[in-house]
């Protein structure tokens, strides 16, 4: 009989519908895992810049810039620009505004020159009081002065208004020094013939400025105790903020 041959083994791997659906379906994974990729690093990007964005948008403003070599005339006005512009504080002037001097000449010789002004307004403090406080700002700031150092004369300014300032209170409940400015020097008490009034002053010298924040705060009808004092220099410390900003800037060196 003749031999039998086995009959050769059928080729292995996929043939008609089955390799077709298999080449569809890799080329579809193939295409959604890059599309994925794509997709992540769009979103990895867009995220990168919106942090950044963020960040630039939510950085604290630092004041920059370096003293001008001179001061034009009526340039330097606390109340007007400083004072009445700042967002920090709530305020509205009382006053006239007429007491603003520059001793500046028409000619421009600034020998001898200061600015100074005596404002006033209410103060709708962030502290929860009976009513708005009295705020009221006095300043004189030596732009020149003649064969003199004129921040010698501010310190001699400033340490004669201090020895008077304790006169304006009829009971001191703390006084001291204070690190707001190059000099400071801050009273706390009763008002001195105002009943139910507690004043809180601060004293302060930037350069050859020197300047008085005063605030007054009447008790309501049925409240013996005093404004705190914290909520006195919270007030101040926003004030000064603005102010040192502007005399560090506007003052000539």
């Amino acid at each position: 009989m003749p031999e039998r041959r086995d009959a050769p083994p059928e080729k292995q791997g996929l043939r008609g519908w089955r390799a077709f659906l298999v080449v569809v379906g890799s080329g579809t994974l193939a295409a959604l895992l890059v599309t994925g990729i794509i997709v992540g690093g769009l979103r990895l990007f867009a995220s990168v810049v919106s942090m950044e964005t963020s960040s630039q948008q939510t950085a604290p403003i630092e004041a920059t810039g370096e003293p001008l070599a001179s001061l034009e005339p009526e340039k330097l006005n606390l109340c007007s620009t400083t004072v009445d512009s700042l967002s920090t504080v709530s305020v509205d002037r009382v006053d006239s505004g007429e007491g603003y001097v520059d001793t500046v000449t028409e000619e421009g010789v600034q020998e001898g020159r200061t600015v100074s002004d005596d404002c006033r307004w209410t103060l709708v403090p962030e502290y929860n009081s009976p009513s708005p406080w009295e705020f009221s700002l006095q300043y004189e700031a030596v732009i020149s002065v003649a064969d003199e150092d004129k921040i010698e004369i501010s310190i001699q300014e400033f340490d004669r208004r201090r020895g008077e300032l304790e006169s304006r209170f009829s009971h001191v409940y703390s006084q001291g020094e204070d690190s707001l400015t190059d000099e400071s020097y801050s009273f706390y008490g009763e008002a001195d013939g105002e009943s139910g009034v507690t004043r809180y002053i601060l004293l302060s010298r930037t350069k050859s400025a020197v300047y008085e924040i005063q605030f007054d705060a009447q008790r309501s009808g049925g409240d013996s105790s005093a404004i705190p004092e914290t909520a006195f220099r919270h007030e101040a410390e926003k004030l000064v903020s603005g102010m040192e900003i502007d005399l560090s800037l506007w003052i000539p060196e």
